[in-house]
Order: structure tokens, then sequence, then C-alpha cells
């Protein structure tokens, strides 16, 4: 159902995007939301549904450790912005702050919850290329920065316990099943 919702608010924006003529700061506002938005989702998802501490940690590392590169790297590629408005505009700080929780998401909870967030993800550097804030390919870079770094951080989740408890005419039956 997330994935349907945002594949149509991504196509809705993009159709608007071209009726409407969206200027460039409401471009990049939009994608800078977007991109913020999607850490907050994620930390979100793996507090509020998944209980998940695990799945903190492994988000928080990866974010920092996106971000933190994409600060490194930018001390030491000069390369202006299609607006002109900076010399520092690869790699893009915006995905670094959105591709680690998309990764994130694919890998620890699975596409049903990863491919919603590619997709905002890659909608908001769509937005941002339009709006002449950075270009597609800076984006991409930072995206596969974070898919490695996924990769290598970032554990499935699985629920080591559950429970459940029914009644029948003979009886109450409370059962535990643990998995090592």
């Amino acid at each position: 159902r997330f994935f349907f919702a945002a594949l149509v608010a991504l196509v809705t924006l993009g159709n608007a995007a071209e009726a409407s003529s969206l200027n460039k700061k409401t471009e990049a506002d939009i994608g800078r939301g977007i991109s913020i938005a999607l850490p907050i989702a994620a930390y979100s998802i793996t507090y509020l549904h998944h209980e998940d501490w695990t799945g903190m940690k492994e988000l928080t590392a990866v974010t920092a450790l996106t971000v933190g590169s994409a600060f490194l790297a930018r001390e030491f590629i000069k390369k202006r912005s299609p607006d002109g408005s900076t010399d520092r505009s690869f790699p893009s700080m915006e995905a670094a702050l959105s591709a680690p929780s998309s990764g994130y998401l694919w890998r620890r909870y699975g596409w049903q919850y990863g491919l919603p967030a590619l997709v905002l993800s890659q909608g908001a550097n769509l937005l941002l290329d339009d709006a002449g804030k950075h270009r597609i390919l800076d984006g991409l870079a930072v995206t596969a920065v974070a898919a490695v770094l996924n990769w290598g951080i970032t554990t499935s989740y699985q629920r080591n316990w559950s429970y459940g408890a029914y009644m029948n005419k003979d009886g109450a039956f409370v059962a535990v099943r643990m998995s090592f």
C-alpha cells in the first residue's frame, strides 16, 4: 500500500511540476523536504513499528558514514552547481541524508519498505536536479555509496520471538515461540 501511495505521489508531483511549471525554489524546497522526511520516516518505522534497537544503531551508523563521506568528498571535489550558487555541489548533501534511509529500509525490512523510500529519494534527486541544485549523477553517486554501506552494515530484521493466545470449548491456550 505504501509503495503505491509513494508512486502515485511521485507521478502526481512530476505531473504537477510539468503542468504548473513549479519555480526552481519550490522544486528545491520539495526535494529538500523529502530528503529530511525520509530519515524521520525510517527512524519512526524502526522504533514505533518494530521497536528495533539494533536497526536504530545500524541506521545511525550508515547515515553518519554516508553524510561523513559526503562532507569529506566535498572538501576535495570542487564542482559548481548548475545554478552557480556553490562550488561544492558534489556529492549531494540532500541525497546523503535520504539515500541511507531508503537503502536501510530495503535491506532491513525488505522491498515493501525500501522500494517506496527509494522512489521518493530518487524523486527528490530529480527535483533538486531540475531546480539546478545538483546534477542527477551527484545524487546517484551518493545513493551508490549508501547502498554499499547498507550492504556491509545493515542486517536483515528477524523477530526472535512471537506469542499468541486463543480459546475454544475445550479451554484456553497460550503459546510462545522463540527462534535461536
